[in-house]
């Protein structure tokens, strides 16, 4: 069964090499591109916040390498990429952006400076939480997030085939790329024989125009459940076509 691997390009390539080979045949046609952005950030933080790959990729840690600067990651892949960059006292947080804020009730009342690398997309549930607190939060952007469809060609030729094949999809503003192609090339009826899996129902909301065959939910908010799911609805269909 074919997969489209909707994410940035270095996500979608490390995702098709977890896949099973035998029986998905990944499709990569990235609808995000990750531009690294020039920053200035002199500051010394008690706690550093990951809530994606990407920022931990587009910061620079050559003064933030120091082990009593606490890590706070947003998913095992996060974690597992800052320890690749020589980060540690790193904590992961599994779950979405919910679950990272009751980890950090418990260290919000302590007068502390929380660094977040970040993209131009404003984490308004964040800043939100720290508004009230007597923590100091602080933003870096140092990368940016542009909706971009990097293969025209191998998506509309994904899109118009006519077999029953999925699509993955890891965020909201994938989903509004993924929404604003299928407009822009006029392929809104071959939806119907796509199924969608997304991480949350925030994203799953965002396709909710478009006619897909079934759009799934992951159990977790992450590549692991994400996988899971691919693996299941693959076995499905083919217990389905053996039945034919």
């Amino acid at each position: 069964m074919k997969l489209l691997i909707t994410r940035p390009i270095e996500d979608a390539v490390e995702m098709s090499k977890l896949l099973n080979s035998k029986k998905i045949l990944p499709i990569i046609s990235p609808m995000i591109k990750i531009r690294k952005e020039a920053y200035n950030c002199t500051i010394k933080p008690d706690i550093i916040i990951f809530t994606s790959k990407n920022g931990v990729r587009n910061f620079d840690f050559s003064v933030d390498k120091n082990s009593k600067i606490k890590v706070l990651t947003l998913g095992e892949e996060t974690r597992k990429l800052a320890r690749e960059k020589g980060l540690e006292n790193i904590k992961s947080v599994n779950g979405d952006t919910n679950s990272l804020i009751i980890e950090l009730e418990k260290v919000i009342n302590f007068q502390r400076t929380f660094l977040h690398p970040t993209s131009q997309i404003e984490n308004k549930k964040l800043k939100c939480f720290f508004y009230s607190s007597s923590s100091n939060y602080i933003p870096v952007k140092c990368y940016t997030s542009v909706k971009h469809n990097k293969n025209p060609l191998v998506f509309m030729n994904f899109m118009k085939e006519s077999r029953c094949s999925l699509i993955s999809v890891f965020s909201s503003r994938t989903a509004e790329s993924l929404c604003n192609e299928i407009k822009e090339y006029n392929l809104s009826n071959f939806c119907k024989t796509k199924k969608v899996i997304v991480l949350s129902q925030g994203i799953k909301d965002k396709l909710s125009k478009l006619e897909f065959d079934e759009i799934f939910v992951t159990h977790k908010p992450n590549l692991e459940s994400m996988i899971q799911k691919i693996n299941y609805l693959v076995e499905r269909e083919k217990k389905i076509e053996s039945n034919k």
